[in-house]
């Protein structure tokens, strides 16, 4: 079952642009993760069903900036892993993405 939509560019490859955000399992999330989420500048995003989004982007230094913005608060929680932590965060998602259940992140304003 498809629970999320997915949307990335990879530099390198491939790209589905996030308006033309399309179906995908956890699983296949993972696995896009783990290709694409080794070069800087290159991002994925999931969207669940109540519009929530979270991102992932790749720093030059090659750790994974996580953000999620919230647009009625105009900010975004994020904070910095390295892959597998993004990972785990993927791994652990329910059917809605829950901010709460994603340790350290931090609010900022935009």
């Amino acid at each position: 079952m498809h629970n999320y939509q997915l949307f990335f560019t990879d530099y390198f490859g491939d790209e589905i642009a996030a308006e033309h955000a399309k179906p995908a399992s956890k699983a296949e999330i993972l696995d896009i993760m783990q290709r694409i989420l080794t070069e800087s500048d290159n991002f994925l995003g999931i969207v669940d069903q109540t519009d929530t989004t979270l991102q992932f982007m790749v720093n030059q230094d090659l750790s994974i900036y996580v953000d999620s913005p919230v647009m009625a608060k105009k900010g975004s929680y994020s904070k910095n892993v390295a892959l597998i932590e993004a990972l785990d965060i993927v791994e652990q998602l329910q059917a809605l993405i829950n901010m709460e259940q994603i340790t350290d992140l931090e609010f900022s304003p935009w």
